[in-house]
């Protein structure tokens, strides 16, 4: 009589840290294989979730950015997270890309509760918050203490934003080890309304500042302030020069000095200004 190994015999069971290497190797693979494969079963579905919501993108297709079923989608997959705050839990990147005809498309307040639900994210991108107002967001982010504590990149796009204020500066304040951040709005320059100096963190070390023009200036402060751009950057940093030139060179940085070919500044690396060109501010390493 041939021997017949019970399935609920321990013989039978295949080792699940085995099933859990083959669903991340296909996850970093072809995240869809995986997605997939998580079908099977119920036990892969359940193994594959945290690598299932570990990044999240959330976003319209262009050609069908005014459809309503998409705009459908969209809010339900956004209070689908809110009220699952187990599936947020798990998330490590999360990007919402809303045209800016469909912010409205999700409800502000389950994005809200999306996002006091995060608190283990590194990475957060944001275009066209889904909020009429949008120092709620940012107020919302820096009350998350374990998100603060977490999150490494954020990048935001809103072209309501007309410059920087109390609660953006909170806000930024608040993320604890935020090293990449990427900012992608209007600035006015009118000095009466916006705070034109702002404080970064001192971890962070990559800054990409995208300015659209602003379509009225005054003319003698534009003539001033060249493009309109942010006129200072206030580096929270000691800086330990390494020669002489270095140690002239100032924590606070009027940009208004440069004169710019493009409407775009991008600034990248490491804290301590070593050159300023035209289109780049490069950073030295060294502390």
């Amino acid at each position: 009589m041939p021997f017949i190994v019970e399935p609920t015999s321990p013989e039978y069971i295949f080792p699940i840290e085995i099933f859990s290497i083959i669903l991340e190797y296909m996850f970093h693979d072809n995240p869809l294989s995986m997605r997939n494969t998580a079908l099977v079963c119920h036990d892969f579905h359940m193994i594959s979730q945290n690598l299932t919501f570990s990044d999240i993108t959330l976003y319209t297709r262009p050609s069908i950015s005014k459809s309503m079923p998409d705009r459908q989608s969209l809010a339900v997959a956004v209070e689908m997270l809110a009220q699952r705050p187990s599936l947020a839990a798990v998330n490590r990147r999360l990007a919402v890309r809303v045209p800016q005809q469909l912010s409205e498309a999700i409800p502000a307040q389950d994005f809200t509760s999306l996002l006091e639900s995060l608190n283990a994210t590194k990475e957060l991108e944001l275009h066209y918050v889904p909020s009429t107002d949008p120092d709620h967001i940012y107020l919302t982010i820096s009350k998350n203490h374990e998100l603060c504590g977490s999150l490494k990149s954020l990048f935001i796009r809103d072209r309501s934003m007309r410059g920087f204020n109390e609660t953006f500066q909170e806000m930024l304040s608040s993320l604890l080890v935020l090293e990449t951040l990427g900012l992608d709005f209007p600035l006015a320059v009118d000095r009466r309304t916006i705070q034109q100096t702002v404080v970064l963190p001192p971890s962070v070390r990559y800054l990409n500042l995208c300015w659209v023009k602003p379509y009225r200036m005054d003319s003698a402060l534009a003539q001033r302030h060249r493009n309109g751009y942010l006129t200072r950057v206030l580096f929270r940093s000691t800086i330990h020069p390494q020669s002489t030139e270095m140690a002239q060179l100032p924590y606070q940085l009027d940009i208004s000095v440069l004169d710019f070919a493009q409407d775009q500044l991008f600034v990248c690396g490491k804290m301590g200004i070593v050159e300023v060109d035209r289109d780049c501010l490069t950073f030295d390493p060294r502390f």
